[in-house]
């Protein structure tokens, strides 16, 4: 696996794959004008279409502006700011962008691998990322892998060079026919690694019940985490974190780090009830239009 070490957007014109930094700046515009940071010359494409919003250096939200030709992620309308996660496809116009940000370590830096990792599918942005940040915030790094992974050919390649994660962490929704079937697998194959099943709010009921009466083994059933007023919900967190940390020798829970953590998170989250949003400011035409400008100096 090559880790990325910052968040990146993948651009693929004529077969060439363009990867973009995003952390070289804060925000990004996409549109059909040449002032934008990321030029779409297309007719299908507004002049000023999109923006992307990076949150330390983390964190990456996309942004329509209200355009009348309108953009994608992962083939769905996007209708306000949308919090992105590995392996998540933009789409405006013709031209698809794959956000792509796969290893994140609980220091920010990036290593392949550290003493601690979760290997983690997760189909919400918004369950998956609060899962990633308050595993962190325990001292775990995260490996998110995208729901068309092959979970049993990466398993055993991983094992080929005697590295395996300390735990998995895999959601239902997005792994719900292949997650028996690895599951017993895993069993039978590492006993006595970690193995967590977990649900969010677009689980229907048939499917946890017919989870729960079947899944057997060393893995437990999480439920979907609270996703507004964190700080507030931190019991509910830190049992969720007992269960999982028991599974994992020498781990205990650090509820200093994991308050700072959901206080960060309740910051980040608050952001997708602001259309149009430019840190904590609504952001008119006249105001990109200036944007642009600057990062058209910025990054000729």
């Amino acid at each position: 696996m090559t880790a990325s070490p910052t968040p990146q957007l993948i651009l693929v014109e004529a077969e060439i794959s363009q990867p973009i930094d995003l952390t070289a700046q804060k925000t990004w515009t996409l549109g059909r004008s040449s002032i934008n940071s990321i030029v779409l010359s297309e007719i299908s494409v507004s002049r000023h279409h999109a923006k992307l919003e990076v949150v330390g250096n983390r964190h990456c939200y996309f942004v329509d502006l209200n355009n009348s030709n309108g953009s994608q992620v992962n083939g769905k309308r996007v209708v306000k700011p949308q919090l992105l996660k590995h392996g998540d496809v933009i789409t405006i116009g013709s031209t698809d962008l794959r956000f792509h940000f796969p290893f994140v370590t609980h220091s920010g830096s990036t290593f392949p691998f550290r003493p601690l990792q979760v290997f983690m599918i997760q189909e919400s942005a918004i369950q998956g990322i609060i899962w990633q940040e308050i595993f962190c915030s325990q001292g775990f790094d995260v490996r998110w892998a995208s729901s068309s992974t092959d979970l049993q050919p990466c398993t055993s390649a991983d094992m080929d060079i005697t590295v395996l994660p300390d735990l998995f962490l895999i959601d239902l929704v997005a792994f719900t026919g292949e997650a028996l079937a690895f599951c017993a697998w895993c069993s039978e194959q590492h006993p006595g690694l970690p193995l967590f099943l977990s649900l969010n709010a677009e689980a229907s009921a048939s499917t946890v019940d017919f989870i729960s009466t079947t899944f057997t083994g060393r893995g437990k059933i999480l439920p979907a985490l609270p996703s507004q007023d964190l700080c507030q919900n931190i019991d509910a967190f830190a049992d969720q974190l007992r269960i999982v940390l028991a599974e994992v020798d020498g781990c205990c829970l650090d509820m200093k780090e994991l308050q700072t953590v959901l206080c960060n998170l309740d910051s980040i989250l608050e952001r997708t009830n602001f259309p149009g949003f430019l840190g904590n400011q609504t952001i008119t035409n006249n105001d990109l239009d200036e944007l642009t400008i600057l990062n058209h100096k910025k990054h000729p």
